[in-house]
């Protein structure tokens, strides 16, 4: 208890350890945030932080959206734009089925103190799904491009 009319100037339980002054966080706690009127955390505003494109089914989504807008902003000649959708959809379904199956997955060696991140295929029933209706889709889309452009090379 403190001496009635006297101040706390320093957090009492960091004293002689480097602490703040009172009425700062302590530097265990942490601050509390539902009383925060700042927004969303920067972490929710950061959609693409996932995207990181290191796998190769990673890479199908981003090439899938740009072979889409091709597909539905230009008109392509040699070959028909409803196949080449078709490939992009299949190529998007695949991308993400795989992404579904790769879960990330981390160890801990306590002994070399290592963390080890893998990403196993592991597969899960919307992962085999996707990657099935991708398949499928990708494929008439693809043969559909094929026979397209044998038509215009004869």
């Amino acid at each position: 208890m403190l001496p009635r009319g006297s101040r706390r100037t320093s957090c009492t339980r960091c004293s002689g350890k480097g602490g703040g002054p009172v009425g700062y966080v302590h530097r265990m706690q942490s601050p509390n945030k539902q009383s925060s009127t700042q927004g969303p955390p920067l972490e929710a505003l950061n959609v693409l932080k996932n995207l990181t494109l290191d796998y190769w089914y990673k890479m199908l989504i981003p090439l899938a959206l740009g072979l889409f807008v091709l597909a539905i902003t230009v008109d392509l000649r040699v070959i028909s734009n409803g196949s080449l959708v078709l490939l992009a959809i299949g190529l998007f379904m695949i991308g993400l089925g795989e992404w579904i199956n790769h879960p990330r997955q981390e160890a801990i060696n306590l002994h070399l103190n290592m963390k080890i991140t893998l990403h196993r295929w592991k597969p899960k029933a919307w992962g085999i799904a996707l990657d099935l209706a991708g398949a499928v889709l990708g494929g008439i889309g693809f043969f559909g491009i094929v026979r397209a452009a044998i038509r215009a090379a004869a």
